[in-house]
């Protein structure tokens, strides 16, 4: 079920109709790995404890767990949550896949399963925004929101959110197995990604209303079932 739509720059919107077809049910990726500590970036996983920019509440560590190979990521009054892979996957070229349950969306908040950073500020981006959908995006540090696009739909629950990158060629995007969207060097040019990138993931609340919405505070969580990278 792939999105029609053109490459480039664009905010065009698609629209996702549910669960795709494309997993097996046996197909379960690896349980997340810890130990979870703050500040000790050899182990698997790394909880964030700064403030987060443009962000309502800094992110905490103690907002991070990790319980029988399921990591949650938790907003509570006043701290968010963010994670990030050790620089063992940092990759150029690969397939990274998360098994995650998000919340429903809400005005203010942003729920992103997986994105991708690297150095010069070159990101790819899964990111629900408030109550307005799923949006996927690149950034470049000569270029942010050198892509944007919005896909429309329900995204709570439960589903596998992937990336597949080859530095300085393509990017592909993909849902329960399904591939939703595709660039290519050629789409962004100058701005498309060309270095090594690693897995984040993050839920928290946003300042900026025109992007996301007002925030109200309510708790809320998502909880990553499972990590591969191939």
């Amino acid at each position: 079920m792939a999105l029609a739509g053109t490459a480039g720059a664009s905010t065009q919107a698609g629209a996702w109709c549910g669960r795709a077809e494309g997993l097996s049910g046996r197909d379960l990726l690896p349980p997340m790995e810890g130990p979870i500590r703050a500040h000790d970036w050899s182990n698997p996983w790394a909880p964030a404890t700064w403030d987060k920019a443009g962000g309502v509440y800094p992110w905490r560590s103690a907002n991070v767990s990790l319980s029988a190979g399921e990591l949650t990521l938790r907003v509570t009054p006043g701290a968010a949550a963010s994670v990030q892979a050790n620089d063992d996957q940092r990759r150029t070229e690969g397939l990274f896949e998360i098994d995650a349950t998000l919340p429903s969306g809400r005005p203010g908040l942003i729920i992103a399963p997986l994105y991708l950073y690297g150095a010069e500020a070159h990101e790819i981006d899964f990111e629900v925004v408030g109550d307005r959908g799923l949006q996927l995006a690149v950034h470049t540090k000569g270029a942010f929101n050198a892509f944007t696009r919005k896909v429309a739909g329900d995204f709570s629950g439960r589903r596998r959110y992937a990336v597949r990158y080859s530095a300085g060629q393509e990017i592909a995007w993909l849902v329960d197995g399904v591939e939703i969207f595709s660039l290519k060097a050629s789409d962004l040019r100058s701005t498309f990604p060309f270095h090594g990138l690693k897995p984040y993931a993050e839920i928290w609340p946003a300042r900026d209303v025109a992007w996301a919405g007002r925030w109200r505070h309510i708790d809320t969580q998502m909880t990553l079932h499972g990590y591969r990278l191939t």
